[in-house]
């Protein structure tokens, strides 16, 4: 592997192929490309395979490594799709001569059913943040003090409602900061997203209910950074303890602990909100499927389809009602006055 005189290492590669994504895609997205990369690359030099020597038969070995340290089939799908990506713009950057993957199949995702929350579950999982808070309720809260269990619980619950309002991801919500929330009158309740999967902006209104939420919210924060200087606040809307920003996985364990606590374990994770919000706001009733496409940020409606499951009941009621059948039946009661005429 030859570009000019010098030869270029799996690590070159792989900074360089992080400086694109880095570039060119969202943080989560270029970090996520980073640590698949970087996998393949520490195996191909344990094994003494070159970049230059890479081959099909080389990422077959590589795969069925990582199935026999019990990936999920999902994790080695993603290892070998990253595979393909590294490659093609080693080639396509001239740090390859050809692209050794350029015809390697990838297989499938298998289907996995997945799992929507319904009304009854989603409001008893918010009702649950206020109780699990509670100490009549939850005996195991008396060994926080008022003030901790005040802030998770307040914060929790504006980011639970907000996530609901919105139907924002996880990391869309903890990268908020103070100055994307504006109320400047009733009417003008907003959320300015400008951390994004799509790596575009987007304004969400916000219903009464949840900005209260998070103007109660804020009276806790501001308790909280009362003594910390102006200039070292980072401005994040929802904080750790500690005033930085909230870390996704810890959250997210945050959280499980409450839907444990509230019987629902099979319910909790980061995107409950997100697929509850989507499967209903596609209703036409509910707003349809472009609302729910540009609340999502999702540049294909295909996309946000995949945030849809309708039962039975809505399917034959939403049938009943665009149903074209009685226009191009004409009555027998008809017909048969006419024949009579």
């Amino acid at each position: 592997m030859v570009k000019g005189s010098s030869v270029v290492t799996w690590g070159e590669a792989v900074r360089g192929f992080y400086l694109h994504k880095k570039a060119t895609r969202a943080p989560r997205t270029a970090t996520y490309y980073l640590r698949y990369a970087q996998t393949l690359a520490h195996w191909s030099t344990s094994q003494e395979i070159l970049l230059s020597e890479f081959t099909k038969r080389h990422l077959d070995e590589y795969l069925v490594y990582r199935e026999s340290l019990g990936k999920a089939e999902n994790t080695v799908r993603h290892d070998a799709l990253v595979a393909t990506v590294f490659t093609e713009w080693c080639y396509k950057n001239e740090l390859l001569h050809r692209d050794p993957l350029a015809e390697y199949h990838v297989r499938a995702a298998a289907e996995t059913e997945k799992y929507f929350p319904t009304e009854e579950e989603m409001q008893k999982f918010i009702n649950a943040i206020f109780s699990f808070y509670d100490v009549s309720q939850n005996s195991n809260m008396r060994e926080c003090s008022p003030s901790k269990r005040s802030f998770h619980r307040d914060r929790n619950f504006a980011i639970e409602l907000t996530k609901v309002d919105t139907a924002c991801r996880i990391g869309e919500v903890l990268d908020f900061k103070l100055t994307d929330f504006q109320e400047t009158s009733p009417g003008q309740r907003q959320l300015t997203v400008t951390h994004s999967k799509g790596r575009k902006t987007r304004v969400l209104p916000l219903s009464k209910v949840a900005s209260q939420a998070i103007l109660d919210w804020l009276k806790v924060r501001k308790r909280v950074m009362k003594d910390v200087p102006e200039t070292e606040d980072e401005g994040w809307l929802f904080i750790s303890e500690t005033g930085t920003r909230i870390n996704d996985g810890n959250y997210l364990r945050g959280i499980k602990k409450i839907g444990k606590w509230a019987g629902l374990t099979h319910v909790v994770n980061n995107h409950m909100s997100r697929r509850y919000c989507l499967n209903n706001w596609t209703k036409d009733e509910n707003g349809g499927i472009e609302f729910a496409q540009r609340m999502a940020g999702h540049s294909d409606p295909k996309t946000t389809l995949i945030y849809t499951k309708h039962d039975n009941n809505h399917m034959r009621k939403t049938h009943e009602k665009v149903s074209l059948v009685a226009g191009l039946v004409t009555s027998k009661r008809t017909i048969k006055r006419k024949r009579l005429l």
